[in-house]
């Protein structure tokens, strides 16, 4: 695509030295956040007289309006139309101008979000927000010329959510995570006054992107028992990691990975979620079954030094925990080696102990502390979507 001109220098029209006509000097400029050029025509002095007396007062014209836009005082008012002698000095107030516009920008604003929610937010979540933010900024930057932070409409941000769903083909999920991130900075530049209040533009907007099912499927007893066959012996504290993410609902990401000995109280058989450690940003407290606890006992577990990482470089506890993706790649070499489904993943071993849970009488009040959900709302759609419906309705019907 072309580059738009920013700024067109005056220039004389003398209408083919006609007197008869109107002759004038005309130049156009473009400002910031604003797509459309003011172009302007000045025809002061330059309709009557000779064209040696319209020539003199062009030059004075084009002069003037040239150091009018070099000064950049455009940027603060528009031009004189009829000025009575050419200026002699411009304002500098271009520059004040210019950086009260780069506080309104997002070259300026996103850094400032960040540096706000880093101390409150996990690594992960972050580099989120950031990848997503530099792909929000390049769209402003690109297609809507760069606009200012309070100018942005929903009318501005519907092509972005849009190109999302049909230039870069993602699915419904991620396209929310998009509109939840801009919302939160909208939001953020509403509380530091960049915008007026209740003017978030990202609202009513409509469901976008491919419907996936991205939840992890669920270990049959089949899968379950060859997993714990071939993993057990061979890696004893992967198995571990597998069964505290089965019987606790710990997760395994930073949960799992970062627990040390000493968050595991073998007296009062419970595990402490630690809240830098915890997705919720809250201490929790998971209870552990006996058959977990004797396995624990089973790798002399509790007579490892308590600072120690669980999971640790050395295959057993250690000062120094494994990468974040090293348990699920040594876990995925397990399941495709036994020709198990990828659909079902490290993670899901969670969702595999609540629906065991539920199939075998645990209350959904029982289920909600054990997976540690805020809500029973939320447990009840965590399982709609893994607990498979009874069919009874099925047995009362005529046999074909």
């Amino acid at each position: 695509m072309r580059t738009k001109t920013l700024i067109s220098y005056p220039k004389y029209n003398r209408k083919n030295g006609d007197l008869s006509q109107k002759w004038y000097v005309e130049f156009s400029f473009r400002v910031p956040g604003d797509p459309n050029p003011h172009r302007y025509r000045v025809y002061t002095g330059l309709c009557n007289g000779s064209a040696d007396e319209r020539d003199s007062i062009a030059e004075k014209l084009v002069m003037y309006y040239t150091e009018y836009l070099k000064s950049g005082e455009y940027l603060n008012s528009e031009p004189n139309l009829n000025p009575l002698k050419p200026s002699e000095t411009f304002r500098p107030e271009h520059k004040l101008w210019m950086d009260k516009y780069a506080e309104q920008h997002l070259d300026h604003l996103i850094p400032r979000f960040i540096k706000h929610i880093k101390p409150s937010v996990k690594p992960k979540t972050l580099h989120d927000y950031k990848s997503k933010l530099s792909i929000f900024q390049d769209y402003v930057c690109n297609d809507i010329q760069n606009m200012p932070v309070p100018k942005i409409s929903r009318t501005h941000l519907m092509p972005f959510f849009e190109s999302l769903a049909s230039d870069r083909d993602l699915c419904r999920q991620t396209i929310e995570k998009y509109m939840q991130i801009v919302r939160t900075f909208f939001s953020w530049c509403e509380d530091i006054g960049i915008r007026e209040e209740d003017s978030n533009p990202v609202k009513r907007v409509p469901k976008l992107g491919r419907v996936v099912d991205m939840s992890p499927g669920v270990f049959d007893s089949d899968d379950r028992i060859r997993l714990k066959n071939t993993i057990k012996p061979n890696e004893p504290w992967l198995w571990l990691a597998c069964e505290m993410i089965y019987y606790c609902a710990i997760r395994p990401g930073t949960e799992l990975r970062l627990l040390r000995v000493g968050d595991v109280d073998f007296e009062n058989k419970i595990i402490r979620v630690r809240a830098e450690l915890a997705k919720n940003n809250t201490t929790e407290i998971v209870g552990i079954p006996d058959v977990l606890l004797s396995y624990m006992y089973e790798l002399n577990l509790h007579m490892y030094d308590k600072n120690l990482f669980i999971f640790g470089t050395q295959g057993v506890p250690a000062n120094v925990a494994l990468g974040k993706n090293t348990m699920r790649n040594r876990f995925n070499r397990y399941r495709d080696m036994l020709n198990i489904s990828p659909e079902k993943k490290f993670y899901s071993w969670k969702h595999t102990g609540a629906i065991s849970a539920a199939q075998n009488g645990a209350s959904i009040f029982e289920i909600k502390d054990q997976l540690r959900h805020r809500s029973i709302q939320t447990t009840e759609e965590y399982l709609k979507k893994r607990k498979p419906k009874s069919g009874t309705a099925a047995n009362k019907m005529d046999e074909l």
